[in-house]
């Protein structure tokens, strides 16, 4: 039995308000894929992940950035981009995983 012992949030880039988190960094970015619209709705792409690099360590990974479409998946109209702040914290209690 293993432990669950962090966990990755993802917070609006301007706002800093929550938007999802996960159990694991490829969990965290299929959450954001799929609230910007980045999966079969292709409303949304992934432009890319920034990551924080400093020698003091930090829990602050860095930053992904999405291009979205305003009007569904009419990528011709007018395009916007969101970025998202991810942390990586403590969680608690421990979440027991069975595997």
């Amino acid at each position: 039995m293993a432990y669950n012992k962090i966990t990755y949030v993802a917070l609006d880039y301007e706002d800093r308000f929550p938007i999802t988190s996960a159990d694991s960094f490829n969990n965290l970015k299929l959450a954001l894929d799929n609230y910007c619209g980045a999966d079969e709705r292709n409303s949304g792409k992934c432009i890319g992940f920034t990551p924080y690099e400093t020698k003091y360590g930090s829990d602050y990974e860095g930053f992904y950035e999405y291009e979205c479409c305003r009007n569904g998946n009419d990528w011709d109209d007018e395009t916007y981009k969101d970025k998202f702040e991810v942390w990586c914290v403590e969680f608690y209690p421990e979440t027991k995983i069975e595997k």
